[in-house]
């Protein structure tokens, strides 16, 4: 005999039932030949061994039985099968069948039109159970996002048996239950697909205590295990990307196109009247029918303008989030009369509803959130008239297509009454770039226009939608419905972030509190270029300021920049960890806000955001490698020592890696008590881009400075106490009487005192674009940097870069950029004041020792390429 299906029966304590399960096992029938093969897992009951005895001698060419001391429901179900791929080589497919449930009679026909004409690898059955009698069906296609939420599939189904050659099998240390759900994560995580069988074959007994229901007593130790053992599904936003496989995100109206995506970087043209009919079959078989989660209704242009900015996953993110908040979410797009980006999100004010009316002070705390709810509803009104996009989430889209009613009039009615008692989100997007013009008919207009259709079409008004209902139950697993309650269930409770990721792709998220054009963001912006040479992509992610600065070059490097705006970001006052203040933990909601979009990355660098301290722990618990990035520590009034390095001292066991920009500040670290293993030092290079074109030509126009030509000598940077831009004003005064120009480039600190720029001395405004900053450079011969603290200035590679003569006082690690009297000059000790002037005069009247020192420098510097390889071999 050469049988096609081995049906596998483990026996423990069910002696009764499982002749019940062998007799409709061998019952039968069809072209298919079968054997049934029953394992005694131990057994105690007497009457098991002679059950199987007789059963062996009834059917001797179709029946087998093994024994075996008691191993568990795992073992068994693999001694069974090991035997049968064993013994029948040529064996097609294997179906697990528990002694307490059974076939019918056509099962082995329907077999045989699976395995000859489905390309799945398993079948899994509807939930049919007698007993405790229900119907359930299965929940439609195979779908591994809903696998992380429950098992979707019944162990009793056929499968092929290239899924055990594999090395699938089931795991026999699982004795406590969920073997089976660990069994087609593990088909799955080996690239095997199951399919639903939509014909009834199997009957499951459902009792009221069984081996599944102490399974669901323990579920969450159990769901635990399950999510350790196959992080390849839930570590990072592996859930996300798998649903976006399965349908887009986003099903997106400009104007008289129709797209949908996840990604807005990655979009596909869809049809109107095809997302129409898939809102119909959802909403009759909402647990079946896969539906976008989310409707976006948007100018034309406004996407693409976003995307310019880098802004547009940012937007499409917290309007979804927003819709955890609101019934809408409405998204208005300002240009920024300074230039800046910024991103700002208003929730709608809530109903007084559940503030009792009881007391004088409730009634007066009553009306005056009445009036301020009231308000807002007014506010939200306009929101809606003038909003560049609007997003509305699948139930509300429905709610709108199919209010209740007799006619279409009532139903229009009621959905003009639903939109209007709508709550609305509004998000407000400041740019740098001109808005688009407002062509195009109105997001709300186009909203009621597709609602209007779908009360309209001929198959909601006929018996399309009762037709489609399934006759058997929703399943009590998730299912098609559940997949936006999943994402946010696995994303820390909010929307995930709407990019995809390409096999293969490796990404890196930097965290700043700011982006303006300080030394640190430089740095984040010089190493994400870096990166992106190196194959990388960087991701920016700004917590805490509320403006970003609008050079687009800082955001060139990054393929998407998102902005979480909120004050409780940018709060200090937590405790203190040797002096050094840390931030105040940011309430749950808030944190999630800030870690659920960096699951999106590989490995996230903080520097700077302490907030996100908070959250190292959550993302380590998915497997986003994270890293602290320091740069400076700082001296107080008073002496003190402080600074964001001792934050990263303080969180040093929640970190995999803690960047320096220094090999000094590594070793401060170290000596803090930092593991040498985890630090990476990452030397600061230039802190703009240059060619090597650019740098030839820089260091040519240099060259051809006449050595009797006045010396030009300039600052470059904050007008603070911390750069020591009182010491260079000293020192230009006290030079009045030599051929030296001085001037300054950079901007007073609000609040600083006497740091006035008197006439003598040129001053030109902060360069923040590329041209500028070359011509910054270009128009001088020395920079003096009489800093009270410094890390590693990029200004000074940034000066040797073009050939500019750094003179520069010794702190920080300003003597690994500069070696003295080689590639510039560096002050020792005190006076500072005094000892650059000297040091002027002699650079004034000696163009050879100019001449030498100036000969050293140039080049195009490629330090930051080597910092890249460093970040990726020790976080990627």
């Amino acid at each position: 005999m050469t049988p096609d299906i081995a049906i596998v029966i483990p026996i423990y304590r069910h002696s009764a039932l499982a002749d019940e399960a062998i007799s409709s096992a061998l019952a039968l029938e069809g072209n298919l030949d079968h054997v049934v093969i029953a394992v005694d897992d131990g057994c105690p009951n007497v009457e098991t061994r002679a059950a199987l005895d007789g059963w062996a001698r009834h059917a001797p060419d179709r029946f087998h039985h093994l024994h075996q001391a008691n191993s568990g429901l795992s073992a068994a179900r693999n001694t069974g099968i090991r035997f049968a791929l064993s013994k029948y080589p040529a064996l097609r497919g294997v179906f697990p069948l528990d002694a307490d449930n059974r076939l019918d009679a056509h099962s082995l026909t329907l077999f045989e039109h699976l395995l000859h004409t489905e390309e799945a690898d398993w079948f899994y059955p509807n939930f049919d159970m007698f007993g405790l009698q229900s119907y359930a069906h299965n929940g439609g296609r195979f779908a591994l996002p809903l696998f992380a939420a429950s098992n979707q599939c019944e162990a009793g189904s056929l499968i092929r048996r290239e899924v055990f050659d594999a090395g699938v099998w089931f795991d026999e240390d699982m004795r406590a239950g969920y073997e089976d759900w660990d069994f087609w994560l593990s088909a799955a995580r080996a690239g095997f697909q199951g399919a639903p069988v939509r014909q009834n074959f199997f009957r499951y007994r459902k009792r009221p205590e069984s081996m599944l229901s102490g399974s669901h007593d323990q579920d969450t130790v159990l769901r635990s295990v399950i999510q350790k053992k196959h992080g390849w599904l839930y570590d990072k936003d592996s859930i996300a990307q798998l649903a976006a496989q399965q349908i887009p995100r986003f099903a997106c109206f400009e104007g008289d196109a129709v797209q949908v995506f996840t990604d807005p970087a990655d979009r596909t043209d869809s049809d109107r009247e095809a997302l129409i009919h898939q809102i119909i079959k959802g909403r009759a078989r909402p647990e079946t029918e896969w539906v976008h989660q989310n409707w976006v209704f948007t100018r034309p242009g406004v996407i693409d303008l976003l995307s310019r900015c880098k802004l547009s996953q940012s937007i499409l993110w917290h309007l979804q989030a927003g819709l955890m908040k609101a019934d809408i979410a409405a998204l208005r797009v300002v240009q920024d009369p300074g230039g800046q980006r910024k991103v700002d999100v208003t929730i709608p004010a809530e109903h007084p509803k559940n503030i009792a009316y009881d007391t004088p002070p409730n009634r007066r705390l009553w009306h005056v959130d009445n009036r301020t709810y009231k308000r807002d509803r007014s506010r939200q009104a306009e929101v809606l008239e003038q909003a560049d996009v609007l997003m509305v989430s699948r139930d509300m889209i429905q709610r709108l297509g199919f209010p209740d009613g007799t006619d279409l009039a009532m139903k229009g009615r009621r959905a003009a009454r639903i939109l209007k008692a709508a709550s609305v989100l509004h998000v407000r997007a400041a740019i740098n770039h001109p808005r688009p013009d407002r062509g195009g008919p109105p997001p709300r207009d186009m909203l009621e226009q597709f609602t209007r259709d779908l009360r309209e079409h001929p198959h909601v008004n006929g018996y399309v939608l009762h037709d489609l209902k399934p006759w058997r139950d929703p399943p009590r697993a998730a299912s098609a419905k559940d997949i936006g309650w999943i994402q946010h269930n696995h994303g820390f409770h909010t929307a995930p972030f709407p990019i995809v990721t390409p096999p293969g792709t490796r990404r890196i998220g930097i965290a700043l509190p700011i982006m303006q054009f300080g030394g640190v963001e430089k740095c984040a912006v010089a190493l994400a270029a870096a990166l992106k040479r190196q194959n990388v992509q960087c991701h920016l992610f700004v917590y805490g300021n509320s403006q970003m600065a609008g050079t687009d070059w800082l955001f060139e490097p990054f393929e998407t920049v998102h902005q979480l705006n909120h004050p409780l970001l940018r709060d200090w006052r937590g405790g203190q960890y040797l002096g050094t203040n840390t931030a105040a933990p940011p309430p749950t909601h808030l944190l999630n806000q800030m870690v659920g979009p960096l699951l999106s990355m590989d490995a996230v660098i903080s520097t700077g955001s302490a907030a996100i301290f908070h959250g190292l722990s959550a993302l380590r618990s998915k497997r986003v490698a994270v890293a602290s990035w320091e740069h400076l520590v700082e001296t107080g009034g008073y002496g003190r020592v402080y600074g964001t390095p001792y934050l990263g001292v303080a969180y040093e066991g929640g970190l995999d890696r803690i960047l320096t920009c220094s090999k000094r500040l590594a070793s401060w670290m170290h000596a803090q008590g930092v593991p040498s293993e985890k630090l990476v030092p990452l030397p600061n290079g230039t802190g703009f881009p240059l060619d090597a074109d650019q740098v030839a030509a820089a260091l040519a126009a240099r060259a051809d400075r006449p050595d009797d030509a006045r010396l030009r000598v300039g600052f470059l940077g904050r007008l603070d106490n911390q750069k020591g831009a009182d010491r260079y004003l000293a020192i230009a005064r006290a030079c009045r009487d030599l051929p030296i120009d001085f001037s300054i480039t950079g901007s007073a600190v609000i609040g600083e005192s006497g740091l006035s720029v008197p006439p003598e001395i040129t001053h030109y405004p902060a360069a923040f674009e590329v041209e500028d900053l070359r011509e910054a450079f270009a128009r001088l011969d020395i920079l003096l940097m009489p800093s009270r603290d410094e890390g590693l200035p990029l200004t000074i590679m940034e000066a040797q870069r073009v050939g500019l003569i750094p003179i520069a006082t010794d702190v920080g690690a300003v003597s690994e950029a500069i070696e003295d009297g080689v590639n510039g000059f560096l002050i020792k000790g005190s006076p500072v004041v005094s000892q650059m002037v000297a040091l002027l005069r002699r650079l004034a009247t000696e163009p050879g020792l100019r001449r030498s020192v100036s000969g050293e420098l140039g080049g195009v510097d490629q330090r930051w390429d080597q910092n890249a390889t460093a970040v990726i071999d020790a976080l990627l």
